[in-house]
C-alpha cells in the first residue's frame, strides 16, 4: 500500500470516527479507588511492572480524543497477571493492539463489555489488531464485584491484565475516564487514544484505523 493510499485510508476512517461520535459518547470519570492494603484480593488486584508512559488526558476528554499529544508516542509495555494467575505481557511486538481499561462498576464499561464478547467471539484478534484488557480501579466495596466473577461471567476473551491497587497500569497510559481505550500501532506507538462507552461502529472504525500500517 502505498504511502498516499495510506493516509487517505486513515483520513477517511478518521472522519467515520468523527461522524459516529458527535452522534453520542457517554462517559464516566475516573474516581478513585480508595483501595488500601486491606482490601487486596487475588481475584480483584495484581502485581504490574510498566516501563514507559504518556501524556493524561484532558479531565472530561470524551470519545476519540483530537489533536491526542500521546498520538506517535511509544505506549507503554506491561507485565502482569490475569485472574488466573497467569503471567500477560503487553509488549512491542510489532503487531497492532487495542487496551481498553475496564473498572467493574462502571455502568458504561457493563454496557460495553457484552457488546465487546459479540465482537469478539472467542478470539481476541481482529483483523490483524489484539485486543488486550486492563480491570483496574477495583474497589471491593463498589458494585459488581469482583472484576474477575464478572469478566468471567461475561465471557469476555483475555488477555486480561489485573492493575494493581496503586492503578500503575491505568496512570502509565494517560487514561482518566472508562471505559478506557488505547490504539497502538504496529510500530508500538500510539494511534489514538478514547474514553467512554463507544459501541460497536466506532470499535470496528477504531480496528481499522489500528490496522493501518504506518
Amino acid at each position: 500500500m502505498s504511502d498516499t493510499s495510506t493516509s487517505s485510508n486513515r483520513s477517511t476512517l478518521w472522519v467515520v470516527v468523527g461522524l459516529v461520535v458527535v452522534v453520542g459518547v457517554f462517559v464516566v470519570t475516573f474516581l478513585s479507588s480508595g483501595t488500601g492494603g486491606s482490601d487486596y484480593e487475588v481475584e480483584g488486584f495484581g502485581d504490574v511492572e510498566v516501563v514507559g508512559n504518556l501524556p493524561p488526558l484532558a479531565p472530561g476528554a470524551q470519545g476519540v480524543v483530537a489533536d491526542d499529544a500521546a498520538v506517535g508516542m511509544k505506549a507503554p509495555e506491561i507485565r502482569g497477571t490475569d485472574y488466573n494467575g497467569e503471567t500477560v505481557e503487553l509488549l512491542d511486538d510489532g503487531v497492532p493492539k487495542i487496551v481498553v481499561f475496564l473498572a467493574h462498576w462502571c455502568g458504561f464499561c457493563q454496557a460495553e463489555v457484552p457488546q465487546l464478547v459479540e465482537r469478539l467471539g472467542d478470539s481476541n484478534v481482529q483483523n490483524g489488531v489484539e485486543f488486550y484488557f486492563v480491570a483496574t480501579a477495583s474497589n471491593r466495596t463498589r458494585d459488581n464485584w469482583s472484576p474477575a466473577a464478572w469478566l468471567d461471567r461475561e465471557g469476555l476473551p483475555g488477555p486480561i491484565i489485573m492493575d494493581d491497587v496503586d492503578t500503575s497500569a491505568l496512570d502509565a497510559y494517560g487514561i482518566g475516564a472508562f471505559p478506557g481505550w488505547a490504539m497502538i500501532g504496529a510500530d508500538g506507538t500510539i494511534v489514538a487514544r478514547a474514553t467512554g462507552q463507544l459501541g460497536a461502529d466506532v470499535v470496528d472504525a477504531l480496528i481499522l484505523l489500528t490496522a493501518l500500517p504506518e
